[in-house]
C-alpha cells in the first residue's frame, strides 16, 4: 500500500471541503427545522394543556363559587331560623310573665281577702255572741 502523503491530504480544503461544509450546514438546518418544529409542537401542546388547564381551573372556580353561595345560603337560613326560635322563646317568655304577674295579682288580693275574712269572722262571733246574751 501506498503511504498517504501529507501534503495530498485535502480535507478541509478546496472542493471536497466545501461540499462537506454544505452537507455540514444542511445537516445543521435541518436539525434547527426539526428542533424548532419540535418546540412548536410542545409550545402547542403546552398551548392545548393549559387551555384545559384553564378550562379545568375555571370550572373548579365555579364550584368553589356555587359551594360559597350554597354555604352562605345555608347559614343565612340557620341565622333566620335561629333568630325566629328565638324570637318564639322571647314571646312565649313574655307571655309566661304576664300570665304570672296576673296571677299574683289575685293571689295577693286572695291574701287581702283572707285577713279581711278574719276579721269578719270575728265581727260575726263578736255579732252572734252579742245575739246570744240577749
Amino acid at each position: 500500500g501506498e503511504v498517504a502523503d501529507d501534503n495530498n491530504d485535502n480535507r478541509g480544503y478546496g472542493d471536497v471541503g466545501e461540499e462537506n461544509h454544505n452537507n455540514d450546514n444542511n445537516n445543521n438546518n435541518n436539525n434547527n427545522n426539526n428542533n424548532n418544529n419540535n418546540n412548536n409542537n410542545n409550545n402547542n401542546n403546552n398551548n392545548n394543556e393549559t387551555e384545559t388547564k384553564k378550562k379545568k381551573k375555571k370550572k373548579k372556580k365555579k364550584k368553589k363559587k356555587k359551594k360559597k353561595k350554597k354555604k352562605k345560603k345555608k347559614k343565612k337560613k340557620k341565622k333566620k331560623k335561629k333568630k325566629k326560635k328565638k324570637k318564639k322563646k322571647k314571646k312565649k317568655n313574655y307571655q309566661k310573665q304576664q300570665e304570672q304577674q296576673q296571677n299574683n295579682h289575685p293571689k295577693s288580693k286572695k291574701k287581702n281577702d283572707k285577713t279581711t275574712s278574719i276579721f269578719d269572722n270575728a265581727f260575726i262571733d263578736l255579732f252572734l255572741a252579742d245575739v246570744s246574751r240577749c
